[in-house]
């Protein structure tokens, strides 16, 4: 007899009242991303999101994160942005969620499909980089300058996903596409193991979308 197929997964209470909460699209653009900070004891991680109209900040202190695990961070970030918005006295969910990183923004909307979010709030764009290194860098660094963070005026690492083995680390640990610098690697290996297979098809494309125009990967 052939094994019966597990039963498809079901929707948890708190992405339930996530899916039913309002989507207004007034004043109500979010951004998203786990925070590094060393002068906690130990040092720990936070989640923080950004309500960029607004000027909302929310953050919540991370005890754990198994960061080796392949999409473990994009997991810790759907799970902490729906349960803060079923939690909160927020009546409404995001009317679009971005992060800084392009690996990770995929990886986000995989993970809010397969947790039975509703569809037209599953998909993840890429924080504009003028916003990414004055707005969303200016509002961390001020959140979190007396709550773990590194102190002195300046932003927390935040920490980005490698494109080739999902692997978590602060963005300072990655190197970065030398040609669009919107992606992020563990080392030369996992860069070269996408080179061919996917990223060179959509380097350029990239580099155009960051403003990086001086760059243009060759055909050949």
């Amino acid at each position: 007899m052939a094994p019966t197929a597990p039963p498809p997964a079901k929707a948890t209470k708190e992405v339930v009242i996530y899916n039913n909460l309002a989507r207004p699209s007034t004043s109500n653009d979010w951004h998203c991303d786990v925070r590094y900070l060393p002068r906690t004891t130990p040092p720990s991680y936070a989640l923080f999101l950004y309500c960029v109209p607004v000027q909302g900040v929310f953050s919540e202190r991370l005890e754990r994160l198994e960061m080796s695990t392949p999409g473990a961070l994009a997991k810790l970030i759907v799970h902490g942005i729906v349960g803060h918005f079923s939690r909160s006295s927020l009546r409404n969910a995001p009317y679009t969620l971005k992060c800084n990183d392009v690996t990770l923004a995929q990886e986000i909307s995989r993970v809010f499909h397969m947790s039975k979010v509703s569809p037209d709030r599953c998909n993840v764009g890429v924080t504009a980089k003028s916003e990414r290194t004055t707005t969303i860098k200016a509002q961390a660094a001020k959140h979190f300058d007396q709550k773990g963070g590194p102190g002195g005026g300046q932003a927390p690492d935040e920490l980005v996903v490698c494109e080739a083995c999902l692997t978590a680390k602060t963005r300072t640990e990655m190197m970065k596409c030398g040609w669009c610098k919107t992606v992020c690697y563990c080392d030369r290996d996992c860069q070269g193991s996408m080179w061919i297979s996917k990223h060179r098809a959509i380097c350029s494309e990239l580099a155009r979308e960051e403003g990086n125009t001086a760059f243009r990967v060759q055909s050949s």
